[in-house]
């Protein structure tokens, strides 16, 4: 029987650009392997893109080229709040 989904992963991307997901820090290679793996293990596993409100486009859609590649169509964005000074 197809195993339960873990839950949400959360892929965080900072104004600098840089990709965490729990706390480790990894380039747009190695999430997409990862994805690759979490997408045959739980097929519909689900992902959420945290960026940060700054964080640059780039990177972003990187990530989402990542998902689409291994096959992760359920996404969620979530943007996190600016910092109102």
């Amino acid at each position: 029987s197809p195993q339960q989904s873990i839950g949400d992963v959360i892929i965080n991307v900072d104004t600098e650009g840089t990709i965490t997901v729990n706390n480790q820090e990894m380039s747009v290679e190695v999430l997409e392997n990862k994805l690759k793996r979490l997408a045959e293990i739980f097929p519909g596993q689900s992902v959420i893109i945290r960026s940060d409100g700054e964080a640059s486009w780039n990177e972003v859609s990187q990530v989402l080229d990542a998902c689409s590649v291994a096959d992760i169509w359920n996404i969620k964005f979530a943007v996190l709040p600016e910092d109102k000074e």
